[in-house]
């Protein structure tokens, strides 16, 4: 089973409201329940796009008037329903027919929470119909009749089309004592601060101090507009910087993955955090409450990930920060026991903003869900803020107190786990630092990374010499033949790494099998313990491929599982003892004409 965690939100549109915190009754229906009539032909809701929305092009006002047209216009409806009385309700969008206006065209019908979060209705997930004329009501349908709610309903728009800034009617006060008290409830934990002083004295003193921060979808900045410039990460890194006045010689390193887990992130640590050990990090924020439901070991890896980045280069103060989803769910409880264990500064966001999304403005509430919430995954500029808040919140009170009996010399950290230390030191291997046939090419190779695992091929080969035979050295893949795995896959998972704007794509150094012949990829590779990491993938030709471990098959995987593209770590092998195994990977028997593509692989000596 690979990570479960949220796919990358589609991309930052433009949109218009037709409903904006409009309150609506549900009056009594036939079969008892309660239902709310919203009728939008006639003009109706052409009025709504420039009254509520603020639209002015007429053009594209006038695309509301015919179903064609609409869907031209529109990429989806964005739908968010605040009620207090019950869980859930149905939205329906009712396109009225041409033969028979009430009973032949195009009804899209999804249920949501009533909790305020907005859902989206992409128009591509809708089987219409071909007798649909006009877009004719919507309606809200309750359970029971007698409901109160206050309802948003947007339409965001396709590439091409516009539509003005909307000021939303009433500001969020950041600066109001609500929201202080709210960041103090944030603070699950200040820890040990000797490392998050040692680090803070560093920048006031104006020497060279980094930050990094490493995690899932919402580290990389998912629903942030720009996501390199409004993303928590870049903003608490600002505020840092501004308040301890060491823009000058900060360095930011910002490694978010979307829809991957912890699983992942430790094996990204030296590569995307250590940056192949050329960065030494002063401070490092690990983010991955939301998206390890899918973590295999159930907090092991977690763990890992924590014990690697408070082990490594720098020994940097280690912070947890607890994201949350829309429908309140996260980790937290599976992680602060271990953040706990090692005396780690932790935050939470369910602490902070959960408890008043469900209260009325008058009650306290300062933030609702749709503002937080760009989708029911991610934040929204706003969200993105209060997490940066939320870590400078508990950078301020780690500071405030004292020592006590840990220094920032403590070994807590190589000491007894909480769960598990199995996979501290796993070492990411791809191409780039493979055992080849060639010696030339893996001296290239060696001589182009010259750090981390390239360095031992690089100490391997001054022993060796040409003997690329697998004898002698430390190098932990002793043979490797790549069979019919030779191919390069270009169409990766891509992401924003620190502050690009632009994408790049990750994984590079792969092995893609080839259709048309079906030779396996066979190792023999020294280890306790051993990851393979695949790319998911919704292409109909991706297959599904054996692994084998001593000839005996451990998992059959099946790229399309997941459905969308990116990195799938899954354990294949987990022993006491370091031995030689040997591995192969070949394609399932049916897809030998499928492609199938090995991003690398984890592996602890």
């Amino acid at each position: 089973m690979g990570p479960i965690a949220p796919k990358d939100p589609v991309k930052k549109r433009d949109f218009f409201y037709i409903m904006y915190e409009k309150q609506i009754s549900a009056a009594p229906a036939p079969d008892g329940r309660g239902v709310c009539f919203i009728y939008e032909d006639g003009g109706r809701m052409l009025s709504a796009a420039k009254i509520v929305g603020g639209m002015t092009d007429e053009n594209e006002i006038a695309m509301l008037k015919n179903t064609a047209d609409f869907r031209k216009l529109v990429f989806g409806i964005g739908v968010s329903v605040m009620c207090t009385d019950v869980k859930s309700c149905d939205f329906c969008f009712q396109m009225y027919g041409k033969s028979d206006p009430y009973g032949s065209g195009t009804t899209i019908r999804q249920t949501v929470s009533t909790d305020g979060a907005e859902y989206l209705i992409p128009l591509s997930e809708v089987s219409w119909s071909d007798d649909d004329n006009v877009p004719g009501q919507i309606r809200f349908e309750f359970e029971k009749s007698g409901m109160l709610a206050s309802v948003n309903v947007r339409f965001y728009l396709n590439d091409g089309y516009t539509a003005p800034n909307l000021e939303e009617k009433d500001s969020v006060d950041l600066n109001c004592e609500t929201y202080f008290k709210m960041l103090e409830a944030s603070v699950v934990s200040k820890g040990n601060p000797a490392r998050l002083r040692k680090a803070v004295g560093k920048a006031k003193a104006g020497k060279p101090v980094t930050l990094a921060f490493i995690g899932g979808s919402i580290t990389q900045g998912a629903g942030a507009t720009p996501i390199n410039t409004m993303c928590y990460t870049r903003k608490m890194f600002e505020a840092f910087t501004k308040k301890y006045n060491c823009a000058g010689n900060a360095k930011y390193i910002k490694a978010g993955v979307g829809g991957t887990p912890s699983e992942l992130g430790m094996l990204r640590y030296r590569r995307d955090v250590l940056q192949n050990d050329t960065a030494v990090p002063d401070i490092v924020v690990i983010e991955f409450a939301v998206n390890d439901a899918g973590d295999e070991t159930e907090g092991e890896c977690y763990e890992a990930l924590i014990r690697k980045a408070m082990n490594g280069p720098g020994h940097p103060a280690v912070l947890l920060i607890f994201s949350v989803f829309a429908d309140d769910y996260n980790l937290e409880d599976r992680c602060i026991p271990i953040g706990a264990h090692y005396h780690l500064p932790m935050t939470s966001l369910k602490r902070c903003v959960t408890p008043q999304f469900y209260k009325t403005p008058e009650e306290g509430r300062i933030i609702s869900k749709a503002r937080y919430f760009y989708d029911v995954f991610h934040p929204t500029n706003l969200g993105h803020q209060v997490m940066s808040d939320c870590l400078m919140k508990l950078v301020e009170e780690c500071l405030k107190q004292d020592d006590g009996a840990l220094t920032a010399d403590d070994t807590l950290s190589r000491g007894e786990a909480f769960k598990s230390a199995d996979f501290e030191n796993v070492e990411l291997l791809d191409r780039t630092s493979w055992r080849s046939k060639s010696f030339d090419d893996l001296k290239a190779e060696a001589e182009r990374l010259g750090s981390g695992i390239a360095g031992q091929i690089k100490a391997q080969l001054e022993t060796d010499g040409n003997d690329t035979s697998g004898s002698g050295g430390e190098f932990p893949v002793k043979s490797a033949d790549y069979g019919s795995f030779t191919g390069t896959d270009k169409a990766l998972q891509a992401c924003e790494y620190n502050m690009d704007p632009f994408v790049t794509p990750i994984f590079t150094e792969n092995w893609v099998h080839k259709a048309g012949s079906n030779e396996p990829f066979t190792m023999d590779v020294k280890c306790s313990r051993l990851l393979i990491i695949t790319k998911d993938s919704s292409d109909v030709n991706d297959g599904r491929a054996d692994i084998f471990v001593d000839d005996k098959l451990v998992k059959t995987v099946n790229p399309r599982d997941i459905g969308w593209a990116h990195c799938n770590p899954q354990i294949i092998f987990r022993g006491d003892s370091s031995d030689v195994h040997k591995v192969r990977v070949q394609m399932h028997e049916g897809d030998e004409d499928k492609t199938f593509t090995i991003l690398g692989f984890g592996i602890v000596e």
